[in-house]
């Protein structure tokens, strides 16, 4: 009779254990998978930063890796200004609403700028009504590169992302003048970066 009662007892032990671990499984496999903006996890916005791009922008970041580019072109008669950049994250730690992520980020800066006798007078500075420089042109070609980390905030149709870090920004500047001809300004600065973006979910 007690074998009987231990035997009994041991297959309504082992019926539970089945039991629980299946709803365990089920419940875990019910759960969505977390995504960071939507499943798809395309977006279509803006940036504005010192090292990650700007102008308008398009994202992809359906899982833990993402990445945007960007572009931004601009003229005005002779003066020319464009922007490409890209930047690639990963995601570090994952709220309801909101993510902490680092960042790493580079953009090719051009600018041409035709200023017409508008150049100052520093060859002859004393000899006013002599001007000899009847126009000048300036070209810059810059890289920006950055990395860091960022905060950003998600509903389901909209996010906004928040960089901060640390940046190296090149310059090779170029200076043609009917005076003085070519002058070429080579310059490096390392400093913080920043900037934030806005995207809608597509």
């Amino acid at each position: 009779m007690r074998s009987k009662t231990l035997l009994l007892a041991i297959l309504c032990l082992l019926s539970a254990a089945q039991f629980s671990s299946a709803q365990v499984i089920r419940e875990k496999n019910d759960r969505p998978e977390k995504v960071y903006n939507d499943p798809k996890g395309h977006g279509m916005g803006m940036i504005l930063s010192s090292a990650n791009g700007k102008g308008f922008s398009y994202r992809y970041w359906p899982r833990e890796f993402g990445f945007h580019i960007s572009f931004f072109p601009a003229a005005e008669k002779d003066n020319k200004y464009y922007n490409v950049g890209v930047t690639g994250y990963k995601t570090l730690r994952e709220f309801n609403k909101s993510r902490i992520f680092a960042h790493i980020g580079a953009e090719y800066i051009y600018k041409y700028r035709l200023h017409d006798n508008d150049y100052p007078n520093t060859i002859y500075p004393y000899n006013y009504p002599y001007t000899p420089t009847t126009y000048y042109s300036s070209k810059t070609n810059g890289l920006n590169l950055g990395a860091g980390a960022g905060y950003g905030v998600h509903a389901k149709w909209v996010s906004i992302d928040f960089f901060l870090g640390y940046g190296a920004y090149i310059r090779d500047q170029t200076v043609l003048n009917s005076t003085t001809g070519e002058v070429g300004n080579d310059n490096t600065i390392i400093t913080l970066s920043g900037g934030f973006a806005f995207y809608i979910n597509l």
